[in-house]
């Protein structure tokens, strides 16, 4: 993709998104019914358990991390929901977008919600033009595959751009297979005393994606960015400082 279609298409998610927010700021209950909207709206699940949907493999991931050197447990006990330190004279309800997906966020009920999803539909159709019937060979602007999935599904907890928001416990969380993959990598540094500079970056961009979660975490990247810029191109050497510091990140 060259830079002049990335910036007309990022222009083109932007407009989508302002319209359907102001057409639901105008009309926030009533929208027209949309072709779509059974597709997108067969995987709804608005559940208000605070036990998660999937807890057998959090647990499963979580047992596995434990194993590592430096791992400290903690029991996951139920809280009350901290309260609000913004507090909002209505109901949120909001369309923005992330690159290529359009993300959407509403509080209410099932007919709000629906309302929200179906004025992001019929925007789409107003800038990128629905194929008609004597148009077989064209498809549908939004990815009925990605529909079918349950990526256009409202959900009270769900994956967001690899991590799990859960609206009702009030946290996020990484997906299993995100814990299972940084299990790995400390188990795997564990035994070595020397890496690739390749697989050393790589191993850094996991866990500054991680970090975002974990506060005070940013301060053990000094130790772990040091010694990949004192080594270069050359294997990096897993000496007692860096491994004190990831022993303290897990």
């Amino acid at each position: 993709m060259d830079a002049v279609s990335a910036y007309v298409q990022c222009h083109v998610r932007d407009a989508v998104a302002d319209l359907a927010n102001q057409s639901f700021t105008s009309s926030p209950r009533h929208v027209l019914p949309h072709r779509l909207e059974d597709i997108a709206s067969s995987l709804d699940d608005l559940s208000l358990e605070p036990q998660p949907r999937g807890a057998e493999d959090t647990l499963a991931a979580q047992r596995l991390l434990a194993l590592n050197p430096g791992m400290q447990a903690t029991a996951d006990e139920p809280n009350d929901s901290p309260p609000s330190n913004k507090m909002y004279s209505r109901p949120v309800g909001t369309t923005d977008v992330f690159v290529d997906d359009f993300l959407q966020l509403c509080q209410g009920g099932t007919r709000r919600l629906k309302s929200l999803r179906t004025h992001l539909l019929h925007s789409i159709d107003q800038v990128l033009a629905r194929p008609e019937a004597d148009e077989p060979h064209r498809n549908e602007a939004v990815s009925l595959k990605k529909l079918l999935k349950g990526d256009s599904s409202w959900n009270t907890r769900k994956l967001i751009l690899g991590w799990i928001v859960d609206t009702i416990r009030q946290t996020i969380e990484l997906p299993p297979h995100q814990k299972d993959t940084l299990a790995e990598i400390f188990e795997e540094l564990a035994s070595l005393k020397r890496v690739s500079a390749k697989k050393w970056a790589s191993y850094l961009g996991r866990l500054r994606f991680v970090s975002v979660a974990i506060p005070g975490s940013s301060g053990l990247f000094s130790a772990l960015q040091w010694v990949q810029n004192k080594a270069g191109t050359n294997r990096i050497r897993v000496n007692q400082f860096v491994r004190d510091s990831l022993d303290a990140f897990c």
